[in-house]
């Protein structure tokens, strides 16, 4: 956000909600696949993490949406609705890398492709929080 100021803070709202809108996608194809199977929905942990990933996105761009919209936020200059948004964001991605991941150990119990999905993750979290 710093680096382009107010074209910056507008891409990054556009693209983040893009993705949450592309999650929700997904997240309705998982729906209707359980559904025409007869499976039941949000058994899993795996499920419960991934369905509070998806209403702490919802969250977080709202809360972005309408309050630090850079031009019609209502309260864009709230520096602890700033940093309110983007720590609930960080940990809302970390929430995600760690629903994917129990997604993963559900489909695999081979330690050679859980190390390679998981190393690269707990890699990244140090960037993630930065």
């Amino acid at each position: 956000k710093k680096l382009g100021g107010y074209t910056n803070t507008k891409r990054h709202g556009m693209l983040a909600s893009m993705g949450i809108l592309m999650a929700s996608g997904g997240l309705y194809v998982i729906f209707v696949n359980k559904r025409s199977f007869d499976k039941p929905h949000l058994i899993s942990y795996h499920s419960h993490a991934g369905i509070l990933t998806m209403a702490g996105s919802f969250t977080v761009m709202v809360i972005g949406g309408i309050f630090l919209h850079p031009d019609f936020g209502f309260d864009n200059k709230n520096k602890f609705i700033r940093l309110f948004h983007k720590w609930f964001s960080r940990m809302v991605v970390l929430l995600g890398w760690i629903s994917c991941y129990m997604g993963l150990m559900q489909l695999t119990s081979s330690r050679t492709v859980l190390i390679l999905y998981g190393l690269p993750l707990l890699l990244l979290i140090p960037a993630t929080l930065i």
